[in-house]
C-alpha cells in the first residue's frame, strides 16, 4: 500500500516536457552543458538541434556584446580572450581564454554567425564557439598574395539554409598590379565538417579587406578601389555559391574617407563617411532588383576622431574607433560611450566603471553583437 502511494506521488510530481523546455531555454550555455548529466531526458533535450536553435533565438532578444581585447604589452601573444558584456547588467564576464596554435594573432577581422566566431592569425583561420569553448583550426587554403603588410584573408562566413551547414568563403589573389590594375583572384569554400577547401567560380572583381555583411544567407562585399575602375557591391549566395552584383548608392566616391556595409538583420545599409567634414551618411537598399537606395541617416559626432559604423540594432548605430565603442541613437540624435579603453575616457564618465577592467592594458579591442550558442563544432 505504501509503495503504491509513493508511485502515485512520483507520477504527480513529473514535470511536463514543455515546462522543462521553457525553463532550460532561459539558462546560459555554461549551465546547460552541466545539466546534460542530470538525466538522459535532459541530455537528449539539450543536445537536440531544435533546442539549440530555439535557445539561440531566445538569446538574440537580449543585446549582448562579445568583446576581444588586444594587448599592447604583447601584440604577438598567441592567447585570445572572449568577454561577454551585458549593458543592462553593466557586467563583463570572461567566457573563454584560448591558446591558439601557429604564429601571432592578427585581430584585424572578427566574423560572427549564430554564436560562432571566425578569427585569424598570420597563417591560420580559426572557428570558435566561445560559449562551449570549442575551437577548430581550418585547413590551409590556396596561397594568397597580400595587398599590404597587414593584410588578412578575405573571408566571409554564414549558414547555407538548404543544407543547414556553415560555410567559410575565402578569396585569394594569385597576382595583382596596382599600376595597371591587372589582377587574378580566386575563391574557395570550406564547408564546416569537411576536410578541405573546394574551388568555386572566380569573383568578377576584387573586394576590399573589410569583413562582409551577411544578410538572408548572402555575403556582401565592397569592391577594392585601388584595383577596380568602378565601385560595386559583390554578393555571394551561400546556397548556390554564385556571385552577383549590386550597384552602390549615388555618392561621390572621390570625397569618401571610408565606406562600409552593415545590416539591421532585415535591410542592407551603405555607410559613407567623410572624416574631414566629420559627416556620416547612411543609405538603405530599398529594392535590390532595381538597385534603389534611400538615404536614411546623416549625422556628425561630437568629436572628430575617425570612426567606423559597424552595426545597427534597435535604432542605435554602433561606432568603433578600435579604442572606443559609441552608440548613436537615430531617434534622439545623441551619442553615448558604451565601452572604451580607460585612457580614452575621463574618470568621471560612465565608461570608467568597474567593467572597464577587462580593457586595462589593451591597445584596442574588437566586438560584435552576440548571442550564446549551443552549436557544436564537432557535429557540423
Amino acid at each position: 500500500m505504501e509503495i503504491r502511494r509513493k508511485r502515485k506521488l512520483d507520477a504527480r510530481c513529473t514535470i511536463p516536457n514543455d515546462i522543462i523546455f521553457d525553463v532550460l531555454l532561459k539558462l546560459p550555455v555554461k549551465s546547460l552543458l552541466r545539466f546534460k548529466s542530470v538525466c538522459r531526458r535532459w541530455f537528449n533535450e539539450i543536445s537536440s538541434p531544435y533546442f539549440a536553435n530555439s535557445h539561440l533565438n531566445q538569446g538574440r532578444r537580449s543585446r549582448q556584446l562579445l568583446v576581444i581585447p588586444i594587448s599592447e604589452r604583447s601584440p604577438s601573444a598567441q592567447t585570445i580572450s572572449f568577454y561577454r558584456y551585458s549593458e543592462a547588467e553593466n557586467v563583463a564576464t570572461l567566457m573563454l581564454e584560448k591558446e591558439l596554435p601557429g604564429d601571432e594573432i592578427v585581430h584585424l577581422l572578427v566574423t560572427y554567425c549564430d554564436g560562432l566566431v571566425l578569427t585569424f592569425s598570420r597563417t591560420n583561420i580559426f572557428l570558435c564557439n566561445p560559449s562551449t569553448g570549442e575551437l577548430l583550426t581550418l585547413p590551409k587554403g590556396n596561397p594568397s598574395k597580400p595587398l599590404c603588410e597587414w593584410s588578412s584573408d578575405l573571408v566571409g562566413f554564414g549558414l547555407d539554409p538548404s543544407t543547414k551547414r556553415y560555410k567559410v568563403v575565402r578569396m585569394f589573389y594569385r597576382w595583382f598590379d596596382f599600376k595597371t590594375r591587372d589582377y587574378s583572384i580566386g575563391c574557395e569554400v570550406f564547408e564546416v565538417g569537411s576536410q578541405s577547401w573546394r574551388s568555386t567560380e572566380d569573383p568578377p572583381f576584387p573586394v576590399n579587406e573589410q569583413y562582409p555583411v551577411v544578410l538572408n544567407n548572402v555575403l556582401h562585399w565592397i569592391s577594392e578601389m585601388d584595383l577596380c575602375s568602378e565601385q560595386a557591391i559583390l554578393t555571394f549566395h551561400l546556397h548556390g555559391e554564385k556571385f552577383g552584383v549590386i550597384r552602390p548608392p549615388p555618392v561621390n566616391f572621390g570625397s569618401i574617407s571610408v565606406m562600409y556595409l552593415m545590416t539591421d538583420g532585415h535591410k542592407l545599409f551603405f555607410v559613407e563617411g567623410n572624416w574631414k567634414l566629420n559627416l556620416t551618411c547612411i543609405w538603405m537598399l530599398k529594392d535590390e532588383a532595381s538597385h534603389t537606395w534611400v538615404r536614411m541617416y546623416s549625422f556628425r559626432k561630437e568629436d572628430s576622431k575617425p570612426y567606423i559604423p559597424l552595426e545597427i540594432h534597435g535604432g542605435e548605430i554602433f561606432l568603433s574607433t578600435t579604442k572606443r565603442l559609441d552608440c548613436y541613437d537615430t531617434r534622439t540624435d545623441k551619442t553615448r560611450t558604451l565601452l572604451a579603453i580607460p585612457k580614452e575616457v575621463d574618470n568621471g564618465s560612465p565608461s570608467s566603471k568597474a567593467y572597464m577592467g577587462l580593457l586595462n592594458g589593451a591597445s584596442s579591442f574588437r566586438f560584435t553583437l552576440y548571442a550564446e550558442s549551443l552549436v557544436p563544432l564537432k557535429d557540423i
